[in-house]
């Protein structure tokens, strides 16, 4: 739900289409920010625009086929979720 979150208030809020797997890419990030807290550098890729999957990812009447909310929460109370969470719930990969 991540990704739609984020292709959702990015397009509305800066104009920027991203693709499905780029969005979750962001989400990831944004977890990654919550997570770490101030004054880390942290990258990712945005590997798709909507070009394929704009026809389903911003599109009211699909989501709502599939039982996917058209509501949606802000990025500032995504991420203040994010911080919420318990260290527990990230995993370390060395």
């Amino acid at each position: 739900m991540g990704g739609l979150i984020v292709a959702r208030e990015l397009s509305q809020r800066d104009g920027i289409l991203l693709g499905s797997s780029s969005a979750l890419n962001v989400a990831g990030a944004l977890y990654a920010a919550a997570k770490m807290g101030q004054g880390k550098t942290i990258v990712t890729f945005c590997c798709d625009l909507a070009e394929r999957s704009y026809s389903k990812l911003y599109n009211a009447e699909f989501l709502k086929e599939k039982q996917l909310s058209t509501e949606y929460e802000n990025l500032a109370s995504m991420f203040e979720r994010y911080q919420a969470e318990p260290s527990s719930a990230v995993i370390t990969v060395s």
